[in-house]
């Protein structure tokens, strides 16, 4: 063997260390105060007193092996010197110190789960995700096909692992490079398997750490393509994972070792798919039919006060269940609106369909959920078009349909009408505005002392339409006509009409004396709570209706408006003209109508029947609104002990 180059210790390659080097005694070359332990080499540890040094030794044995330097590897303890073959002392000699690092007392150990990483790295190379960096093992080897692995016959894999340059030679094993054998320690049971003691099961090759050679692509048992027999005798690749592709054979056909599937005795079976973790199944829904809704409180029916609770089903009310454990919740019918001019700042005189809209949504949030869309005294082109305009939102329901209040009124008792627009009844505009309407017109207000009053409240009554007097300066005897004639509501009684005298009673006591039903503006403005209630009581609450009479100012702060083309000015919540002072409108919504007529003293199941069930009535509307009975329409109003407004209810949904 010829003399290689100079090693680190200045002994040439491939020969063994000067014997005759002097050295100090009991210690090592370089550190006198670390002893040797006769019997081993490898990392010199420093005595402590009482250690048992059999022990250590021991422990170094062990770890050598980890490492795959003595033992099963295959590589020999010591070499004699100048043999050319190097030695486990050699290869730790070789591999340089880190200066600075730690300790060596666990050097063995870390070496030992460095090489059972790269092991474990290579038999699921697969497993590797692209950009991560190749681990080296020790003595800067690497693993990978870059690393010197090679295809061998059948298209089996070998691991070669690069050696660490020894002294005293080329490098352990054959051509400079060192096939790495033997068991390395288990770390993960289910990834690694220990070699059969009697040698490889399959294949020809002495199994490296890449697995046995007769496994594909140097795979461990559980990882390979081996078959195994099920319970039924049904044949399945063992293993987990995807599987690959499997290679051609020689002849371009099937798969080498490929082996025909068994016929199935039995149907396989529906995989269970695996629920990912923190998923919780939804739950079933209910079809909306059996999704039943209860509202509890002090129901407030035709009547009578039920405390219990409200059962709905969708927009329907199905039941009421009395218990006297409910709380003081007070629950009424959602309000019916006969007389309304706007709200919100949205009028409905102007015949603008965006702003009726916005002013039937602004009284709907304060419990009125069907309203009648009330027009003043105005060219009749402006009352065609805004019936035309309005019709669709009377078919979609935003509206209940149109209240025409003039221009056929008095000029002695007009009010706040614009005396510019009123004229005599027209039976031809009548029935225009009818046709165009078809439907959507549902009251007209007529002065019965003017000439052809009394035909048109005919042809109003003849055609469907509520005919309501108002507005008038007639006698007693012309009120009674045009009752006989076919009217049937009184429009806001005692304003707009001549004042009763005991010698001249006038409208206001034809009308109560009547059957016409009477509407009330409740707002203690118009009129006095004790006349409020006085005229309730005498028109009892099948005839007597609580209206608005409200402008676009309502919900709104004081300040300038207009009504029907005349400026009205609003100062503390009263609406009068600015050219005259007359009262103009209110700015009263139901909610305080109903409060305000039960501290009047009137009974809140009466206060309750004057704001929905008598003006639903009036409309024909009593079969599908106006009470809290089962198998209407859910339009409710829930109201605190107070009576103060809570939450609105609309066929079956909260506002």
């Amino acid at each position: 063997m010829r003399p290689g180059p100079a090693g680190r210790h200045g002994s040439p390659r491939g020969t063994a260390p000067d014997p005759g080097r002097a050295r100090p005694a009991g210690g090592h070359r370089d550190d006198p105060g670390r002893r040797r332990v006769a019997g081993r080499e490898g990392p010199r540890r420093r005595a402590h007193p009482g250690r048992d040094r059999h022990r250590g030794a021991r422990r170094g044995r062990r770890a050598q092996r980890c490492r795959g330097l003595v033992g099963e590897c295959g590589l020999p303890r010591r070499t004699a010197a100048g043999s050319g073959r190097a030695t486990a002392g050699d290869a730790r000699r070789a591999r340089p110190r880190r200066a600075g690092g730690r300790s060596r007392r666990g050097a063995p150990r870390r070496r030992a789960r460095a090489a059972a990483r790269a092991v474990r790295g290579d038999r699921h190379r697969h497993r590797r995700r692209p950009g991560d960096r190749r681990r080296r093992l020790p003595g800067g080897a690497r693993r990978g096909r870059r690393a010197g692995a090679r295809r061998g016959p059948a298209g089996r894999h070998a691991l070669r692992l690069r050696a660490a340059r020894l002294p005293g030679g080329g490098g352990v094993g054959q051509g400079g490079r060192a096939t790495v054998r033997g068991t390395v320690r288990r770390t993960h049971r289910h990834r690694l398997r220990r070699r059969h003691p009697g040698g490889p099961r399959r294949g020809t090759g002495p199994p490296g750490l890449a697995g046995r050679r007769g496994s594909p692509r140097g795979r461990p048992d559980h990882r390979s393509g081996a078959l195994r027999r099920r319970r039924g005798g049904a044949r399945r690749r063992a293993g987990r994972g995807r599987r690959r592709p499997a290679q051609p054979g020689p002849c371009g056909g099937r798969p080498a070792g490929h082996l025909p599937p068994l016929p199935r005795d039995r149907p396989r079976r529906t995989r269970r798919r695996r629920r990912l973790p923190g998923f919780r199944p939804a739950r079933p829904r209910l079809p909306e039919r059996e999704l039943v809704t209860r509202i509890s409180g002090r129901i407030v029916t035709p009547g009578t006060v039920v405390p219990g609770h409200l059962d709905l089903d969708g927009e329907t009310i199905t039941a009421i269940v009395p218990d006297d454990a409910v709380g003081d919740d007070v629950i009424v019918p959602g309000f019916v609106d006969l007389h309304c001019h706007g709200g919100g700042g949205h009028t409905f005189t102007t015949g603008d369909a965006g702003a009726a809209r916005k002013a039937a949504a602004f009284h709907l949030g304060h419990g009125t959920t069907t309203i009648l869309a009330s027009l003043v005294s105005s060219p009749f082109e402006l009352m065609r078009s805004a019936t035309a305009d309005y019709r669709p939102l009377v078919a979609e329901g935003v509206l209940a349909g149109i209240h025409f209040e003039g221009p056929y009124l008095s000029h002695a008792r007009c009010g706040a009408q614009n005396p510019a627009f009123l004229r005599d009844p027209s039976l031809s505009e009548i029935a225009e505005l009818i046709e165009v309407g078809d439907g959507a017109v549902r009251m007209m207000t007529v002065a019965p002392e003017l000439p052809g009053a009394c035909e048109a409240i005919g042809l109003l009554r003849s055609s469907g339409v509520l005919a309501a007097i108002g507005h008038t300066d007639a006698t007693y005897d012309q009120t009674h006509a045009g009752v006989a004639a076919g009217a049937t509501v009184a429009t806001h009684l005692f304003n707009g009409m001549r004042p009763p005298h005991h010698r001249e009673p006038g409208p206001v006591v034809g009308l109560l004396s009547s059957t016409t039903a009477c509407e009330l503006i409740a707002d203690n403005i118009h009129l006095h709570p004790g006349m409020l209630a006085f005229a309730a009581r005498t028109a009892g609450p099948e005839r007597a209706v609580l209206i608005t009479d409200a402008m676009d100012a309502t919900g709104m702060p004081d300040g300038r408006y207009e009504l029907g083309g005349q400026e009205v000015l609003v100062a503390d919540r009263v609406a009068r003209l600015a050219h005259n002072g007359s009262i103009a409108g209110s700015t009263l919504t139901m909610d305080v109508a109903l409060r305000n007529a039960v501290a009047a003293g009137l009974p809140l199941v009466d206060a309750a029947a004057m704001a929905a069930t008598t003006p639903a009535r009036l409309l024909g509307l009593s079969e599908t609104l106006g009470a809290l009975v089962p198998g209407l329409r859910a339009d409710l109003v829930v109201l605190s002990a107070d009576l103060t407004l809570d939450r609105v209810m609309r066929a079956g949904a909260w506002i």
